[in-house]
């Protein structure tokens, strides 16, 4: 390309003449073949960082997976239909404890029992049934993601047994608000 000023002889990616200074007009197909591939550039870089992530939440996902499929074949494995065993807490019955209780139960029936949002103690109704100073009904909220990754709440009540060797659920039922 020859400057427009001093007609010297100029390189067509330069932008100005080195000998007058002055702008030299662009090359429009240079100019579109440097933002061509400043966008390949940015675009392969972030193609890199997306499969990158999606590898690394896919390998996450993969080994929580497992192992919560191992804690599921543990857990049916030890329960019995009826009763559920839950003795992680060992202290004696009381509104706090059976909270507690219930709320584990309740996460062990969940899909994905990570995304479980439980109600308050506040909101929950606990109550001894029947007069009986080991046998609790709880009732309270889960907002949890269901099998199509949605969250939604529902409403549980749980039945529970306290024996010498720990709580028990005697029955989960969900509530239509």
């Amino acid at each position: 390309m020859l400057c427009p000023n001093c007609k010297s002889k100029c390189n067509d990616e330069w932008k100005f003449c080195p000998k007058c200074t002055m702008p030299l007009p662009q090359n429009k197909l240079l100019t579109w073949r440097r933002k061509l591939k400043t966008i390949l550039l940015f675009g392969t870089a972030f193609v890199v960082v997306v499969a990158f992530f999606t590898h690394a939440i896919i390998t996450d996902l993969e080994k929580n997976t497992t192992k919560q499929d191992k804690a599921v074949q543990t857990t049916k494995n030890e329960e019995t239909p009826k009763q559920q065993k839950t003795s992680s807490v060992s202290s004696g019955p009381n509104n706090i404890t059976a909270f507690v209780m219930a709320k584990e139960i309740i996460r062990r029936s969940l899909k994905d029992p990570s995304s479980a949002k439980f109600g308050n103690i506040t909101e929950a109704a606990i109550e001894k049934v029947d007069g009986n100073i080991n046998r609790w009904r709880v009732a309270c909220y889960v907002d949890a993601k269901n099998s199509f990754g949605a969250t939604i709440r529902t409403w549980y009540a749980v039945q529970l047994l306290y024996q010498n060797d720990g709580w028990h659920s005697e029955g989960i039922e969900t509530i239509n608000k």
